[in-house]
């Protein structure tokens, strides 16, 4: 009898060492997706730029201005369309982090462990 509330006792330490890891990790993974998402954002704001230096520079080559928006067109089009695509995944991930973190609102007696009846 003394033998099963002993490992009672540990299996329910053990059980909430486990989900306060879990919580941890949830919460990293959380931190590294909103950090790639600040890089990403970065990314897409520096090529935005990009397009506007490229024209001045072609402009400055004698370029007439149809001239420099066809090429910007050529050149941009393709690469605008897979930014916005990977922005949108980085969403779709943190949406899908959000929605698995719901389910952790596992409230802890005083102390961090179960109570062992």
């Amino acid at each position: 009898m003394k033998a099963n509330v002993k490992l009672e006792k540990e299996l329910a330490r053990s059980r909430t060492d486990a989900l306060k890891e879990v919580r941890q990790l949830k919460a990293s993974h959380a931190v590294a997706i909103r950090q790639l998402q600040v890089e990403a954002k970065a990314n897409l704001d520096k090529m935005a730029e990009e397009p506007d230096r490229l024209g001045h520079h072609l402009m400055l080559k004698g370029y007439s201005k149809e001239e420099v928006d066809v090429i910007k067109a050529d050149t941009y089009a393709e690469e605008e369309a897979d930014a916005v695509g990977i922005m949108g995944s980085l969403d779709g991930v943190s949406c899908l982090t959000v929605l698995d973190n719901k389910g952790d609102d596992v409230e802890l007696p005083e102390g961090g462990s179960e109570k062992v009846g």
